[in-house]
């Protein structure tokens, strides 16, 4: 009995210090599930936040947001990083092509004073500074803009990057229950490549299309898009929302 007492103890304290160095999901013994509630950060959009079955995009955990152009997912990452810091939090822009779009992230909420901009040189030295990024803490949600031309990167020095980082970062993110956001641009979600990290890393994978513009007159005020939660490892998956987002007086409606 004292043998395997001993045992237990010494198997609870390796449990504990692997959750402390992986995150509390991560291992954990049967007769001590975690909670079923699942920490998230809300995107302030209800419909999109409902669809995801748990109130919005889990903390701790990779997110992928897939589209083509205006579809909506550069507007998601921005309410995102606006409602992380809500609770005055410190959020962070990768801006790996230099395309940020500044009036768009003020519009939808996001406070400059919080927001740091990474300007890497190419799409290794956006990993490298994220990397750092993330291992000195201190930010409450990254968003990774963007991963592009996947099937240059399939296969590239930056492919192996790629996974090298992903798999780095993991028990970074799920010990500091950061809110990462890649923002991914395909043409079309079957055009993938199957061999790139977030589909098997991306607890949650969305795709944007735009449906038609809205306009009222002549005048264009925003667009229609619907989005497709093609993965969810913590709610339902196949779930479908449009959202119609619209540029008036500085907000972003659905």
């Amino acid at each position: 009995m004292m043998a395997q007492s001993r045992q237990t103890k010494a198997l609870e304290a390796t449990v504990a210090a692997l959750q402390r160095r992986w995150g509390a999901r991560a291992i954990y013994r049967l007769g001590d599930t975690p909670e079923s509630d699942v920490p998230v950060c809300p995107t302030g959009l209800d419909a999109l936040d409902d669809a995801l079955g748990i109130g919005g995009l889990p903390r701790g955990k990779f997110s992928e947001l897939i589209g083509y152009g205006t579809a909506g997912q550069a507007t998601v990452a921005a309410r995102v990083l606006a409602q992380a810091q809500g609770g005055g939090q410190q959020v962070a822009y990768v801006d790996v092509g230099a395309t940020v779009d500044i009036d768009n992230l003020v519009r939808c909420g996001v406070c400059l004073e919080g927001l740091t901009i990474l300007r890497p040189q190419g799409f290794t030295h956006a990993l490298a500074m994220t990397g750092d990024l993330l291992r000195a803490g201190g930010v409450a949600a990254v968003v990774f803009d963007r991963v592009h031309d996947l099937y240059l990167l399939t296969g590239s020095d930056a492919h192996a990057a790629f996974h090298r980082a992903v798999r780095d970062w993991t028990p970074v993110i799920a010990h500091s229950l950061n809110t990462f956001l890649f923002i991914t641009e395909v043409s079309a979600p079957e055009v993938y490549p199957g061999d790139l990290p977030l589909p098997y890393m991306a607890s949650v994978r969305l795709a944007f299309r735009r449906l038609r513009w809205l306009q009222r007159g002549a005048r264009v005020v925003g667009y229609a898009a619907e989005v497709t939660v093609i993965k969810n490892r913590l709610g339902p998956p196949h779930q479908r929302v449009t959202l119609e987002i619209v540029r008036e007086d500085g907000i972003t409606m659905e």
